[in-house]
């Protein structure tokens, strides 16, 4: 009987799908295996992913309950914000009637102008709560919203970190209408509403990408007779579930630099210094300092987050990027260089 215990790490960048299986026994690497990123392929980025499992399973002849883990990181939350493959967010926004022109300040993302550069699009809607909200009136606020082109709801009340009964109501009537949604309570337990609302809605906006992504993932692996844990990376440098990735993706949206960087301090030892990665599609930037790299929070194209993760600088220009000058400006295959988290 075989005394391996073997933990597989799976990265699926927006060129390149990497995997490599490690035996934590005798910290062996036994294997690896690269190709491009599947994107067109007809189960998406899942067929590379299988693809490099099977690549390791065959050449380390590894066992299926040798596995303990399979820890699996991905820019795929990235990218589609660096993409603007987002969808319309509809938010239903609650609070007291005389509170009305503050709560609708303060969560009508256009004007939080989150909408520059059309990032990510959105419509609103607003219930008092002076009273108690009905199946009718969350009903029509949905409908309204979906009418108008949203495909996915956020569910935001200034206290509702105290009491989410109401974003848990509005929740449960986007699930009867079949469309996806977040509550802002979930992302986050801080107060402030603006900020919430903000990070709910980034939130939202990929889900109906990375719920994709995440179904195809664990399908696929599900497949290759692997029945070991599947973790993601999350940017804080900790691990979460994918039941988590596919409600909570903004958590994942530094799990590749955040693996990268976890790998400088564990086999190079770097005490002090700065990491640099160049992929295909980003180049991420981390200090590091005294053996750890800075914690804060995200920003996301300007606008602060309330999701703690490694402070790694993302900018959209990489190996696979068309560099060019027009008008005196740096163009990247057709859009201006910018940063996307800072």
């Amino acid at each position: 009987m075989s005394n391996r215990r073997i933990r597989i790490g799976i990265d699926v960048g927006g060129t390149f799908t990497k995997a490599i299986a490690l035996d934590i026994v005798s910290g062996e690497i036994l294997s690896t295996s690269t190709i491009p990123t599947t994107h067109t392929a007809e189960r998406g980025v899942s067929a590379g992913i299988v693809s490099v499992l099977s690549d390791l399973l065959k050449e380390s002849q590894i066992r299926l309950d040798e596995i303990e883990i399979i820890a699996h990181s991905t820019t795929q939350a990235i990218n589609a914000l660096l993409e603007s493959d987002t969808a319309k967010v509809g938010i239903v926004a609650m609070g007291v009637g005389p509170e009305k022109s503050d709560v609708i300040k303060r969560t009508n993302l256009h004007d939080a102008q989150i909408n520059h550069e059309n990032d990510i699009k959105s419509s609103h809607r607003f219930l008092d709560t002076s009273h108690l909200i009905t199946d009718s009136e969350v009903s029509t606020a949905i409908k309204e919203l979906k009418d108008e082109g949203a495909k996915v709801i956020v569910a935001t009340e200034a206290f509702g970190v105290d009491d989410p009964s109401n974003e848990q109501f509005i929740m449960e009537h986007a699930t009867k209408q079949q469309i996806p949604s977040t509550a802002s309570h979930e992302i986050s337990g801080i107060y402030g509403l603006e900020i919430r609302t903000l990070t709910a809605a980034i939130n939202a906006s990929v889900l109906p990408k990375t719920v994709q992504v995440g179904n195809f993932v664990e399908e696929a692996i599900r497949e290759t007779g692997v029945t070991a844990p599947l973790m993601i990376m999350k940017g804080d440098g900790g691990v979460t579930s994918m039941d988590t990735f596919r409600t909570k993706p903004i958590l994942t949206v530094l799990s590749g630099p955040a693996a990268s960087v976890a790998g400088a301090l564990l086999y190079l030892k770097i005490t002090n210094g700065i990491f640099v990665e160049v992929g295909g599609t980003s180049t991420n930037i981390c200090i590091i300092k005294n053996g750890k790299p800075e914690i804060r929070y995200v920003t996301i194209k300007n606008h602060p987050t309330c999701i703690r993760s490694m402070d790694v600088r993302v900018l959209g220009v990489a190996g696979g990027s068309m560099v060019q000058v027009k008008s005196n400006t740096v163009v990247v295959s057709g859009h201006v260089v910018h940063t996307l988290l800072v």
